[in-house]
């Protein structure tokens, strides 16, 4: 802890007050109240205010502040292979695993 220009102590960044003591945010809050309710995110890659949730085309996967990027047959997805969409990218059918459409006969 680090004293204010009040002489009270604050947390780092990257850490909170939980009762004077200074407890880790959580790996996607640069910033946090609480080590899961952040004030900033730790990453461009990541949006939504307290929850830092990954934007579309990346996905969370639980560890890394930088959210990493989905394969590029999803548009959204939440692993790293092509057999992990939510959403398929442009024309592309069938998720979680996104293959082009079949042509009407």
């Amino acid at each position: 802890m680090n004293p204010d220009n009040n002489g009270e102590c604050l947390c780092d960044d990257g850490t909170w007050d939980d009762n004077g003591t200074c407890k880790p945010c959580g790996y996607h809050c640069l910033t946090c109240s609480t080590e899961n309710t952040c004030i900033e995110c730790s990453d461009e890659s990541r949006d939504g205010e307290e929850n830092c949730i990954c934007r579309d085309g990346t996905y969370d996967d639980g560890v890394n502040a930088v959210c990493p990027v989905c394969c590029d047959a999803c548009d959204t997805c939440y692993g790293p292979t092509c057999e992990n969409c939510i959403i398929c990218y442009g024309d592309l059918v069938g998720a979680p695993i996104c293959v082009e459409p079949i042509p009407e006969a």
